[in-house]
């Protein structure tokens, strides 16, 4: 079995960030998120450009945080290619981790 690859979430930047780039032909599966907001603004996850993950999270608290556990099956799972994007409506801190595996398509 694949082990886990972890990414650690550091962003503060308003717009669109790449938390996982993605790779040619294999595809992106998210079995595990913590993420914490400083402070109140919209949050969303998605793959890549397009797709919305986790739809929009608008007026996410401040101080407050998402814990999306191991269950044993992928949460999520990017197109082939697409990165794992974080979209923030502030130029706030969102802190966490991601523990994720790539699959081949």
């Amino acid at each position: 079995m694949q082990e886990f690859g972890h990414q650690t979430i550091n962003q503060a930047t308003i717009g669109k960030s790449e938390l996982i780039p993605g790779i040619g032909g294999y595809r992106l599966a998210v079995y595990e998120v913590f993420l914490y907001n400083v402070t109140s603004q919209n949050i969303e996850i998605t793959d890549g450009e397009s797709k919305s993950l986790t739809g929009p999270l608008n007026a996410f608290p401040d101080a407050s945080a998402i814990f999306i556990p191991y269950t044993g099956a992928p949460h999520w799972k990017t197109q082939p290619g697409n990165p794992l994007c974080l979209i923030q409506s502030a130029s706030t801190q969102v802190s966490g981790w991601i523990n994720y595996r790539v699959e081949r398509d």
